[in-house]
């Protein structure tokens, strides 16, 4: 066993020749960094779960990722379940406790707002604090805030001419590394006015993001975009 500060009491393999446990000590504990992949499950435990007292350490802790690999696509419940009964064998000396977590996807982005110009600022504050939990980069959140700006203002314009009563809609979910956005309104599409230095949103949108559609419709217009987060876990 190795301590940081006490002496270790298990000898099986750290002895000196006369059989005294010699004190094995850390200086610096060693330090790492992993981005979980969305449904990646993480384990962490005591070591009563794969301590055995004529098994290497090792032996134990492979023990336990056989199991994992063994459990099939099952519920955190019915994890914790199979790996009590499958790696505890009464043979442990110490009290064994686990804690499982399972990266999951965010739950989708949905809001509906009044089509006022004035309301973009709160719903794209709400957007960055939703991207911000899907591990996506800052220049990626800055993308996807700018894409879906000039969708909703967009859809605020020229799908709905500035009118209260008429609603747009945004919604955003993530499936494995894929951001899928969808903007809808329920107005009705006014072609852009011919002023210089505008008429740039769909361009914008098409660069920013992987993919663009926009799809009219005698209900109202849907702007459907996509973007691969290469830094999402």
């Amino acid at each position: 066993m190795v301590s940081s500060d006490e002496p270790a009491h298990d000898c099986s393999e750290r002895c000196a020749a006369d059989g005294e446990p010699q004190q094995h000590r850390v200086r610096e504990r060693p330090e790492a960094t992993v981005q979980l992949e969305r449904g990646a499950t993480l384990l962490l435990y005591t070591d009563g779960l794969v301590e055995r007292r004529r098994d290497h350490f090792d032996t134990g802790i492979a023990r336990t990722v056989e199991a994992l690999r063994g459990a099939g696509p099952v519920s955190e419940d019915e994890l914790a379940e199979h790996l009590l009964r499958t790696v505890l064998s009464g043979e442990q000396q110490d009290d064994a406790a686990l804690l499982l977590y399972r990266h999951r996807n965010p739950a989708p982005f949905l809001r509906t707002i009044p089509a006022e110009a004035f309301r973009l600022a709160d719903l794209r504050r709400e957007l960055r604090g939703w991207l911000d939990g899907t591990g996506a980069s800052a220049d990626e959140v800055d993308a996807v805030l700018v894409a879906v700006g000039e969708a909703c203002a967009n859809a605020i314009e020229h799908g709905c001419d500035f009118a209260p009563q008429c609603r747009v809609e945004l919604e955003a979910t993530l499936v494995a590394s894929t951001l899928a956005v969808t903007v809808r309104d329920d107005g009705r599409w006014i072609p852009p006015r011919d002023t210089p230095g505008r008429g740039r949103g769909r361009a914008l949108m098409e660069r920013l993001m992987n993919e663009t559609r926009i799809e009219p419709g005698s209900d109202g217009t849907v702007v459907r975009m996509w973007k691969d987060l290469g830094h999402a876990g």
